[in-house]
């Protein structure tokens, strides 16, 4: 059962998504990408280093 809290934050989500351009540089999207995260509740992810 989904709490109202969850819905809510489901309903951001599904507005981020359908709201957003994709095609934009990816520094752009992070953000967009990280605030999802956030509302779903997940990790983010996390670059990995490059070996030198």
């Amino acid at each position: 059962m989904c709490l109202p809290s969850e819905v809510k934050g489901m309903c951001a989500v599904m507005t981020i998504l359908a709201e957003t351009d994709w095609e934009k540089d990816v520094t752009v999207l992070r953000p967009i990408r990280n605030e999802i995260c956030d509302l779903m509740n997940i990790k983010r992810p996390v670059m990995k280093q490059r070996q030198t």
